[in-house]
């Protein structure tokens, strides 16, 4: 499953667009334009306002070799079933 991230690497202050480049494969630079366009047409404290909501919210991509933190029920666990199995036959 693929999940948005603020970009550790591609970031100008949070890393949102970076991440969501990303996320969609498209170049940061064209939502960053594309942002900052609708932001100034549309008055700045609401396009401000997401900006720092967005920042808080999404998570920092993880560094390379640290895990994912996945919710329980998401991960495959072939032990349990192997066990579940094992149990069944006794």
């Amino acid at each position: 499953m693929k999940r948005l991230f603020c970009s550790r690497t591609n970031r100008v202050f949070f890393g949102i667009f970076g991440g969501l480049g990303d996320y969609l494969k498209v170049d940061p630079v064209i939502l960053r334009l594309c942002y900052l366009l609708l932001t100034v047409f549309t008055g700045l404290m609401p396009g401000l306002f997401v900006y720092l909501i967005a920042g808080l919210i999404v998570p920092n991509a993880p560094l390379p070799g640290e895990p994912l933190h996945v919710a329980p029920d998401e991960v495959h666990t072939p032990h349990k079933e192997e066990k579940a199995e094992e149990t069944s036959k006794n």
